[in-house]
């Protein structure tokens, strides 16, 4: 949504510099920056402002930057949602995007494509699908390394003993085939 499926990437309203921005980025970027006009919601009103977007070398550099923003502490609460719905609301409350109707956008989308059928599953009932370790431990899981515990929890704030990590090394060991 924030660059209308790409096809309003912020380009230098003065030196027709490309962005390579994806994400509608504010701030300065690695390539520095691009002033470019941009629609967003003030005091309930859809108004258009210039402002700065960040620029980057290439559509990869954006890609990881997004990442990268998306793992500051700031965004914790999305990454540790129990699901699309409450993602998306988060990323709205933490004023990740002016519209006010950003979530409801990007649920109505998720759900019209389907796009949550692609979302990680985590095997243990305490490991939020959201949380971002979930993708490791269920891979871990999957490739038998490890069990979790009798209860069907992983536990994953409780410290491990040395014979936890032995039986993880153990089992790794096996996995790979030494």
């Amino acid at each position: 949504m924030e660059s209308g499926w790409g096809n309003f990437i912020p380009v230098d309203k003065y030196t027709g510099k490309n962005s390579h921005n994806l994400f509608g980025l504010k701030g300065q970027g690695p390539a520095g920056s691009v002033r470019s006009d941009t629609s967003e919601f003030q005091d309930g009103k859809l108004v258009t402002v210039e402002t700065e977007f960040r620029a980057y070398h290439s559509w990869e550099e954006s890609i990881e930057d997004h990442n990268s923003f998306l793992l500051s502490e700031r965004y914790r609460p999305v990454r540790e949602a129990s699901g699309y719905s409450e993602a998306a609301k988060s990323l709205q409350s933490l004023g990740y995007a002016t519209d006010p109707e950003y979530a409801s956008k990007l649920i109505r989308i998720i759900e019209e494509y389907r796009l949550d059928q692609h979302d990680i599953q985590s095997p243990f009932p305490d490991v939020p699908a959201g949380h971002w370790a979930a993708p490791s431990v269920a891979r871990l899981k999957t490739a038998g390394i490890i069990t979790g515990y009798e209860d069907g929890r992983f536990n994953g704030d409780s410290p491990a003993s040395r014979y936890e990590v032995a039986v993880i090394i153990d089992n790794l060991i096996r996995y790979l085939g030494n």
